[in-house]
């Protein structure tokens, strides 16, 4: 009749790191087993957490800072600062003050949105999904809402009297069209937020 022996007072002894001694097979002598500690299942778990999240991470928050440098400047240099398309909004001598007006508004408005996207997709911290999702909305709000401007009536993409410098991309005004394909970008950008792990911390 064989002897049994209990060995979970033994176990509950045994120290992280320790060796566990085990009969091995009848005639052999004693062998060795690694008795792995709690701290190292937790933290290749951590490391393992975070290489999944890095590339999905990396990848969303590059398509959102590009995005989000378009969208802080964008505004700005073809209503103000670029000549040939300054003429068409702010320096346009057939606006009246109150256009003008709404068109400062809008590139002011497009300024602070693109500085506070860039602040939620460059800053390090935790919950890094929520907050690259976040900036992508806040990213799109401007570029959305070009889409919404022309279903009111009476407004259009250009004046009239520019036509024939305005230019146009698969059939759409160029501004629409950057407006697309930006949305397009963002929208990118979210799904691959999507696939980094909850409550996820930016390592760089």
């Amino acid at each position: 009749m064989k002897a049994t022996v209990d060995v979970t007072p033994m176990m509950r002894r045994i120290r992280p790191h320790e060796r566990l001694r085990v009969p091995a097979r009848r005639g052999e002598g004693m062998e060795t087993h690694p008795f792995p500690a709690a701290g190292d299942v937790l933290g290749s778990q951590k490391r393992t957490t975070l290489v999944m999240s890095l590339a999905p991470m990396s990848v969303s928050r590059t398509l959102i800072t590009i995005v989000g440098v378009i969208t802080m400047v964008g505004a700005v240099l073809a209503d103000l600062v670029i000549p040939e398309l300054a003429v068409q909004h702010a320096f346009n001598p057939a606006w009246p003050p109150h256009a003008k007006f709404h068109d400062a508004q809008y590139m002011v408005m497009t300024v602070l949105l693109g500085l506070i996207g860039l602040a939620l997709a460059v800053r390090r911290g935790r919950n890094m999904r929520v907050r690259l999702l976040s900036a992508a909305a806040v990213l799109a709000t401007p570029w959305l809402g070009m889409f919404g401007a022309l279903l009111f009536p009476g407004t259009a993409a250009y004046d009239p009297e520019f036509a024939d410098r305005t230019v146009f991309v698969l059939g759409l005004h160029g501004q629409v069209f950057m407006a697309a394909v930006l949305t397009l970008v963002l929208i990118g950008a979210a799904a691959t937020a999507l696939r980094i792990p909850a409550d996820s911390t930016t390592p760089v």
